[in-house]
């Protein structure tokens, strides 16, 4: 009875030791397989050298940029394949489109992307979080912003005074704007009646936010102003000239890794050169340009804008080469006085 006992136990050792044993060679070939899709995806040559990626031969360039008025530079470079012309076929260049500052910062920080169009404030925390790994490599969009109300708003400190305004995004170019408009007009952010509350609002919600009572005004970018002040119900509060920096305030700026700049000069000259094409192109070539970006905008999109509302757009918006310091600078100043970031940006912007 003994001597059976214990050879029932060593059949049950044995079958759970083969039960194992194809556990661990499923998950194997489960691992080979996703290895072999993967690469299959990818592609199987894709390797790093240093800070770069090379695909099937050809150095990668990865740029992020947002399918907005601001980031016109960057669909421009795009749409007329500026950096292709300058590298040539030893390189390969990529563009990836995103809806917000922090998911591009995220992609940056991953290795995803190399360099981005992104707004100033998303910049400056990037710089400050990777201690200056980041740094601002060139300028792009000023102004292009304003507060918008329902009709029957007044602008004055007083009649803001209770009253709900939306930002796209808390801690974004838009929300650090608007709170130094609201300092200017010595007014406190709050929940209490003589206070400002500040909410956040998709840009597309906000027209109906408006509508509903739910918000009385909204800080937003372009090309939402121009669309949403076609409504009759919608008037326009502060233009971008009288909110802050007397209009000067950047929206948009360009950043990038600053070991992969080093390790790839000849990708940092080439792009310079795209984004100073792009930008005189804007500036000699505006019907042209608008034309351009409303494309890219429905290409990434699905919507096209009329055309119209792109052409008040950029009445709003004057286009830069390199970066204003001083104004990104008074944004790092704001966005540590509030709280968003711990300690002021050192070393900001990329020198070669």
């Amino acid at each position: 009875m003994k001597m059976n006992q214990i050879k029932k136990q060593n059949e049950n050792v044995c079958v759970k030791n083969r039960n194992k044993t194809k556990v661990k060679l499923f998950s194997v070939m489960s691992a080979l397989l996703l290895c072999l899709m993967a690469s299959f995806l990818t592609g199987c040559s894709s390797e790093k050298d240093g800070n770069t990626v090379v695909k099937d031969g050809k150095k990668q360039v990865r740029i992020g940029y947002f399918p907005n008025v601001n980031h016109a530079q960057g669909m421009i470079v795009k749409n007329q394949k500026l950096m292709e012309k300058e590298l040539g076929d030893e390189y390969e260049i990529s563009w990836v489109a995103f809806n917000a500052g922090p998911a591009e910062v995220e992609a940056l920080f991953a290795g995803e992307i190399d360099m981005g169009y992104i707004g100033p404030v998303p910049a400056i925390t990037a710089n400050v979080n990777s201690n200056g790994d980041y740094k601002i490599i060139a300028g792009g969009a000023n102004g292009g912003e304003a507060l918008i109300g329902a009709k029957g708003v007044d602008s004055s400190s007083e009649g803001l005074k209770g009253k709900k305004i939306a930002v796209p995004q808390k801690g974004n170019t838009q929300h650090l704007s608007l709170l130094a408009l609201l300092d200017k007009k010595e007014l406190e952010v709050g929940t209490d009646d003589d206070k400002v509350e500040v909410v956040e609002a998709e840009n597309a919600d906000i027209l109906n936010l408006l509508n509903q009572g739910a918000v009385e005004a909204a800080l937003i970018p372009e090309p939402w102003i121009s669309i949403l002040l076609q409504d009759e119900e919608v008037q326009l509060l502060h233009n971008y000239d009288d909110i802050w920096q007397e209009g000067g305030n950047p929206t948009s700026a360009v950043i990038g890794n600053e070991d992969y700049l080093k390790e790839n000069n000849k990708v940092y000259e080439a792009f310079m050169k795209a984004h100073k094409q792009a930008t005189e192109y804007i500036e000699n070539n505006k019907g042209e340009a608008i034309e351009l970006v409303r494309q890219e905008m429905k290409d990434v999109t699905g919507k096209e804008l009329d055309k119209e509302v792109l052409e008040t757009a950029f009445q709003r918006m004057e286009f830069s080469v390199e970066p204003n310091q001083d104004k990104i600078l008074a944004f790092a100043g704001l966005s540590k006085q509030e709280g968003f970031i711990k300690k002021e940006p050192q070393d900001l912007f990329y020198q070669k």
